[in-house]
């Protein structure tokens, strides 16, 4: 038997803090990865665009936004559904978007698949008719659609062929 803990990342705020940079759980910024102070940007890990995500491609996308606005190119950061991806102790996890937690529980819709045989786990978030979010444990090989399937506009329908 085992217990995972996934804690997630918390940034060392102090310097942030003691420079006068307004604070959450990360240095909180605009969409342009701007600061409370002028001429001051934050990205990655220690920015709070919104929510603190501390993902490597939410980083990635946050650091060219907060980079092309620094040299006076205007740029927008807009959040997407970045997913999440684990592989240890030969199991596999993928987890996308917004897992029933943003809103009151009782306006989304789960579908879950299971085979405890083959050690796998699928479940989709729905709200209204379209996917939320997504976990799969186990078998991942439909990671790349569920992704797909964030930015458009499928169906329950279409997202439970896709996951079968």
């Amino acid at each position: 038997d085992m217990v995972v803990f996934c804690i997630g990342v918390r940034a060392n705020l102090e310097l942030a803090k003691s420079c006068g940079l307004t604070t959450n759980r990360g240095v909180v910024v605009n969409e342009k990865m701007e600061t409370n102070l002028p001429d001051i940007y934050a990205c990655g890990d220690v920015a709070e665009c919104g929510q603190n995500v501390s993902l490597w491609t939410v980083a990635v996308e946050q650091g060219k936004t907060a980079g092309l606005n620094a040299i006076g190119e205007p740029a927008a950061f807009s959040p997407i559904s970045f997913p999440t991806r684990i592989e240890s102790f030969d199991t596999k996890v993928f987890s996308i978007g917004d897992l029933g937690h943003q809103c009151a529980a009782k306006e989304y819709v789960a579908l879950r698949r299971r085979s405890p045989d083959e050690y796998i786990y699928k479940q989709l978030y729905f709200k209204g008719d379209a996917v939320t979010g997504g976990v799969l444990i186990g078998d991942v090989k439909k990671a790349t659609a569920l992704s797909k399937a964030m930015n458009r506009a499928l169906s329950k329908e279409e997202m439970l062929i896709l996951m079968e």
